[in-house]
């Protein structure tokens, strides 16, 4: 009896808990900062073994802001979360060979409207995007060997 007891509790978690633990759940996606400075390409597999697991270790990915709603609703998210203790958030988006601006592992262009004024910079090196604290979190690139704090996503297993 205690057994099925436990599975049934175990299962009504599930179904309630969706995002893995350290994820806060919007909108059919799951988001965790990750308070750690490191540089881009760290992140973007960024592995953790302890209470919590990021990013590709649970199947995960650096955020792809897709919109105004969901960067609003990283800026609320992270505002309450760490102020302005980090200035500087990784994202998934990157800028290939052609100077076109894409999300990671798609070909998805990024939104041109969620840009800080004068960027891109085209400056060379600069290759990789984060979402800037005092500037609204609107994006910028930067050198992708800078460490900086990142925002990871994953599905929200009741989405699916």
């Amino acid at each position: 009896m205690t057994s099925l007891f436990l599975l049934v509790v175990f299962l009504v978690l599930q179904v309630v808990y969706s995002c893995p633990n350290g994820y806060h759940q919007h909108n059919g996606s799951c988001y965790a900062v990750v308070p750690i400075r490191t540089t881009w390409p760290n992140a973007v597999t960024y592995f953790r073994t302890s209470d919590n697991t990021y990013c590709k270790a649970i199947g995960g990915y650096l955020s792809v802001v897709d919109g105004a709603v969901e960067r609003n609703y990283l800026k609320q998210y992270i505002n309450s979360k760490y102020g302005s203790q980090f200035n500087y958030y990784w994202i998934g988006g990157l800028n290939y060979v052609d100077g076109s601006w894409v999300w990671s592992g798609s070909v998805r262009t990024i939104d041109h409207l969620m840009w800080n004024p004068g960027d891109p910079s085209g400056r060379p090196g600069e290759k990789c995007l984060m979402m800037v604290q005092k500037s609204d979190y609107l994006f910028s690139d930067f050198e992708c060997d800078a460490k900086n704090a990142f925002v990871c996503e994953t599905q929200d297993k009741r989405a699916q």
